[in-house]
């Protein structure tokens, strides 16, 4: 059986740090993992921002939003990749988020194993923004690997100008790391999602989780 994992490329800028991240980190688990297949998105640009005003429509026929939660919903486990702006994350990765996580009865998150890969220019590797994104995935039930985590600091400096792949050894190797706890988290949670229970019956849990 295969393992599907959708990895969502928090920034928009085209050469991104984050980017060429969450590529390296696609090799990593393709060449270590025969039986991973990895769904890259880069897409979130494209969606509209959050408004209850005009999900109703946006949900049914935008056909960016529509293709982003399909995603997530056939995906065993997700795979964020961000860059860190003023001690948190970007506004287009939490829109991306909420957009997910929308309307009520359909959160395409609930329950789903994540893992958060982040670079900065600066020394702290972006942990902020990883902070930022656990307290909104926790809030659907979401479980991550935890310590430790992987940062990048000095990112413009750690990629190779023709090839894109990380200069640093360590990088490398606690990527692998990384990576692999990952994937052994998400093979151990591998839950089928049904049609009939789709994500209510577990948002309703965590719901009730975060009341009591």
């Amino acid at each position: 059986m295969s393992i599907r994992i959708v990895a969502i490329i928090g920034s928009l800028r085209r050469d991104s740090n984050t980017k060429k991240l969450l590529l390296n980190a696609q090799n990593v688990l393709q060449q270590s993992h025969n039986d991973v297949v990895v769904d890259l998105y880069d897409g979130i640009g494209n969606l509209p921002f959050v408004n209850e005003d005009l999900e109703s429509d946006y949900y049914k026929n935008n056909h960016h939003v529509i293709k982003f939660k399909d995603l997530i919903r056939h995906a065993d486990g997700i795979l964020l990749a961000t860059p860190e702006y003023n001690y948190s994350l970007p506004g287009v990765l939490k829109n991306a988020i909420d957009i997910a996580s929308r309307p009520h009865g359909d959160n395409v998150l609930v329950g789903k194993p994540f893992a958060i890969l982040s670079s900065s220019p600066g020394i702290t590797g972006g942990i902020r923004a990883q902070m930022a994104i656990r307290n909104s995935m926790f809030a659907f039930g979401g479980f991550t690997t935890g310590y430790p985590e992987f940062i990048l600091p000095a990112a413009h400096q750690a990629f190779e100008v023709e090839t894109q792949k990380l200069k640093n050894e360590q990088s490398i190797q606690a990527l692998q790391n990384y990576l692999n706890g990952f994937v052994n988290l998400v093979k151990k949670n591998i839950t089928p999602v049904t049609d009939e229970n789709s994500a209510t019956d577990v948002e309703k849990k965590a719901k009730k989780d975060q009341t009591n």
